[in-house]
């Protein structure tokens, strides 16, 4: 949680590219996220509806219960698909159907499992980040 508000903290807002964070939250409260996410950030924060258009400047969040996926047509589509590996949301699907609607005006970030999703894709990965001693 420290790293994504450290993450958001940085936007200025400025900050062009539309943002789309695919947290796990457990599904059985309502998540606070985009209202602890919106207190540090310069940028709209917000979770995502259903058929939502992805606008520039905005930081989206994947609601508990729901997977992510960009369409085509520069908008959000959640589905209640089953988990991907116990999970869901889960980062697989919003990263696959991105690359599918993008292709190369993709970036992201990834855990290690997700990054083979980012390669099947055939996107440039990301540089890992650096650890500190």
């Amino acid at each position: 949680m420290n790293a994504l508000i450290s993450i958001v903290k940085a936007l200025p807002a400025s900050f062009a590219p539309a943002m789309l964070v695919v947290m796990h939250v457990p599904p059985e409260r309502p998540s606070s996220l985009a209202c602890l996410l919106g207190e540090h950030c310069a940028l709209p924060v917000a979770e995502a509806l259903d058929k939502q258009p992805i606008e520039a400047g905005t930081v989206t969040l994947a609601p508990s219960g729901y997977h992510m996926l960009v369409e085509p047509g520069r908008s959000i589509a959640l589905s209640f698909d089953e988990p991907v590996l116990f999970s869901r949301p889960a980062i697989d699907p919003t990263f696959e159907s991105a690359a599918l609607a993008w292709r190369e005006r993709i970036k992201g970030s990834a855990t290690r499992r997700s990054r083979r999703v980012v390669h099947r894709v055939r996107l440039p990965l990301p540089a890992p980040p650096l650890r500190r001693s």
